[in-house]
């Protein structure tokens, strides 16, 4: 009804949807504690597994998370972000297209 299609047994407890509309996460992904997600967000496979994603990941509007990764607790991604890199750093900040992680700068 409101284009949000996520897995059963996907996400850990906590997941928060800030607006309503096109959201997608792959089936077989899996997402930790307290995730929060705008609208047009998409997690998904590369002809491979999909992303495994932390506790306390924020994602903003638009972003895409594609591939056999990881991004760990604490990060935040911006918004329109193409993410295709493991994020290791907990905490980080990734923004742009292909997202560069930015909290050093």
């Amino acid at each position: 009804m409101y284009s949000i299609h996520i897995g059963m047994n996907v996400c850990d407890e906590g997941l928060s949807i800030a607006h309503v509309g096109p959201i997608i996460i792959h089936g077989r992904s899996r997402i930790g504690k307290n995730l929060r997600v705008h609208v047009g967000v998409n997690i998904g496979a590369n002809g491979g597994e999909p992303p495994v994603l932390g506790d306390n990941v924020y994602i903003g509007p638009g972003a895409k998370i594609f591939g056999d990764i990881k991004i760990v607790s604490g990060c935040r991604i911006g918004a329109n972000a193409v993410v295709c890199k493991n994020c290791e750093e907990e905490n980080s900040i990734l923004v742009g297209v292909p997202a560069k992680n930015v909290t050093a700068l």
